[in-house]
């Protein structure tokens, strides 16, 4: 693209994502027609809550589209209100609110195996939808008038296919947890751990290989009860050495290396996590830099040179 169809595209492209964003989508309960409310990845009321100042939350986001510089890194640690927070529009108010009651309304049992089942099952869906508003985002924008010539098209085609084969792998996993939570079978195994408290949450589902593609791992890092409480595990029926090799990294992790290994797992396979504003001010300008300069490195799929710990200043 020359200089004045980037323009154009950023335009198109800017637009297309607040149309999205303000999309009416419909609940991810098969057979539900009710529209989705922005559902919290985890406790909004006693865990994002207790990390907040002034209502607000540190997360990587990425630049505005419409204020995109290409000779600047696109993404950045961002302000953002506990309302929209570490969430995405996935089940409508009803289905929210009965499924999740357990780890929402009450005390969370941390050792509990449905609770594991519970956040796992959210995460996936969550993921499920994101997928999906990647695949009507491309579409959209393969149907602008205004893109046509400008666009590769082929490339558009060939991530929409990409996504269709990621929201049926989802599917799969998904399906396996609502039987889990219809009729538990001990199909997946987990561990809880404890470590000393860092502000910093996360849930996610990650696949390193993308081969065998329903081999995943289930993360979830929650503040709670000045501790920081790891979930972890998968499920036994799709798993590898490396799942559970990975497993077992975080069994055998000594607590004065917990920093390092959170900002790996951040670095290198989940999107989903964020820091309160307390932690964000002990990280100096010079080491946010280099864990975006790490973050865009393994994007383009090469490993960081070096290994850094964004919370070394955490006390």
């Amino acid at each position: 693209m020359n200089k004045n169809q980037r323009k154009i595209y950023q335009r198109i492209a800017g637009q297309i994502t607040i149309n999205l964003l303000n999309k009416k989508w419909k609940c991810l309960v098969e057979e539900c027609d009710e529209n989705s409310i922005n559902s919290h990845y985890l406790q909004r009321n006693g865990i994002l809550n207790s990390l907040t100042e002034n209502g607000h939350l540190i997360e990587i986001k990425l630049a505005d589209i419409f204020k995109f510089d290409e000779n600047k890194i696109p993404i950045s640690f961002n302000q953002i209100g506990i309302k929209k927070a570490f969430s995405k529009p996935i089940f409508c108010a009803k289905h929210d609110s009965e499924i999740f009651n357990e780890i929402e309304n009450q005390e969370i049992d941390f050792d509990s195996y449905k609770t594991f089942i519970l956040l796992s099952y959210r995460v996936t869906s969550a993921e499920l939808r994101k997928k999906e508003f990647a695949i009507e985002r491309q579409k959209r924008l393969l149907n602008a008038q205004t893109l046509k010539g400008i666009l590769n098209e082929q490339i558009h085609e060939n991530q929409i296919k990409d996504y269709n084969l990621g929201v049926e792998d989802l599917k799969i996993t998904k399906r396996d947890l609502e039987l889990e939570l219809k009729k538990p079978q001990d199909n997946f195994k987990f561990i809880k751990l404890e470590f000393p408290l860092i502000e910093t949450y996360s849930s996610a589902i990650f696949n390193v290989t993308n081969y065998p593609p329903l081999d995943n791992v289930f993360i979830h890092t929650i503040p709670h009860s000045n501790q920081l409480i790891v979930l972890i595990g998968f499920n036994k029926n799709y798993t590898n050495k490396w799942i559970e090799n990975y497993v077992e990294s975080w069994q055998k992790l000594k607590p004065e290396n917990l920093g390092e290994k959170l900002t790996e797992l951040f670095i290198e396979h989940i999107e989903n996590w964020g820091i309160s504003p307390k932690v964000y001010r002990t990280i100096d300008n010079k080491l946010k830099n280099e864990f975006i300069e790490s973050y865009m490195t393994y994007m383009i799929q090469e490993y960081p040179k070096n290994k850094i710990n964004l919370f070394k200043n955490v006390t």
